[in-house]
């Protein structure tokens, strides 16, 4: 069955405030009677990212005010937009990985099965297959690169840039 978690879900979410808001994961581990791994291991340990964050959104919102409210409007539907390509680029990007799996296998399969020495007529359909597939990620890989130092490699807080990549 296992132990049962350190910190529940509110106590987690607690931590996770006050983190955000600069306290320590020293002290709030020693008040929360665990270890500063565990606070590591449960909570986002990015306050500054979320802090940063959240002062960028505050300074949107505020310029969002000081717009006339027919402008807001348009404001609000393009931002809309924007986030819709995003989803919609990301649905792509992962389809295309999904077939580039799929054709990457296809021209390992056809490039095992010819032996030690194809002639070059032998190799065209494994290396049009190889290259379909690396087509087909273009479009994750140029999100990738689009996203360069956005992404932490710890799996926290992930910051997407709109945007088309290009590729």
């Amino acid at each position: 069955m296992g132990r049962p978690p350190a910190l529940d879900d509110r106590q987690k979410a607690e931590i996770g405030r006050r983190l955000a808001a600069g306290e320590s994961g020293r002290k709030l581990a020693k008040e929360f009677g665990v270890s500063e791994g565990t606070i590591r291991a449960n909570i986002s340990t990015h306050p500054a990212t979320i802090r940063d964050v959240a002062n960028r959104l505050a300074s949107a919102e505020s310029d969002l005010k000081r717009l006339p409210v027919s402008a807001q409007g348009s404001v609000r539907s393009l931002a809309d937009q924007l986030q819709g390509i995003s989803h919609g680029l990301a649905e792509v990007a992962s389809k295309g990985v999904e077939t580039g799996k799929i054709l990457a296998e296809a021209a390992h399969k056809k490039a095992k099965a010819l032996g030690d020495a194809p002639c070059p007529d032998d190799l065209r359909m494994a290396v049009a297959l190889q290259e379909g597939a690396n087509r087909s990620v273009s479009t994750a890989v140029g999100m990738m690169q689009a996203n360069k130092g956005v992404i932490p490699d710890d799996g926290g807080l992930v910051v997407v840039e709109t945007g088309v990549p290009h590729g």
